[in-house]
C-alpha cells in the first residue's frame, strides 16, 4: 500500500514501482471505478502504436463494414471485459 497526496485539479502521482508493477508507461490509459464506500480501482490499458494494432488484428479477406460491424463491437467488448477480470 502506497499513500500519495492529490495534488491540484485532483491529480494523484503513483509510484514508480505501482505502476511497474502493473507495466504501466506513459501514454497508457487508466479506468478508476469506485467499488465502495471511498474505495477507488485502477485498471490500466496498454496503449498500441499503429503497427502494433495492425500486427495484433490482422485482416484477412473482404470486407464488408455494415455486415461485420456488430461482431467487431462485440469481439472488441469481450477483449475489454476480459482484461478487466484479469
Amino acid at each position: 500500500m502506497a499513500v500519495v497526496t492529490i495534488g491540484e485539479g485532483g491529480q494523484v502521482t503513483l509510484p514508480a514501482e505501482m505502476l511497474d508493477a502493473v507495466g504501466a508507461v506513459l501514454g497508457d490509459f487508466v479506468s478508476v471505478t469506485v467499488t465502495a464506500t471511498r474505495t477507488l480501482e485502477l485498471c490500466c490499458f496498454k496503449r498500441y502504436r499503429l503497427e502494433e494494432m495492425l500486427d495484433r488484428f490482422r485482416i484477412e479477406g473482404p470486407i464488408d463494414i455494415e455486415a461485420d460491424r456488430e461482431a467487431w463491437y462485440a469481439e472488441a467488448a469481450r477483449e475489454v471485459l476480459g482484461e478487466l477480470g484479469e
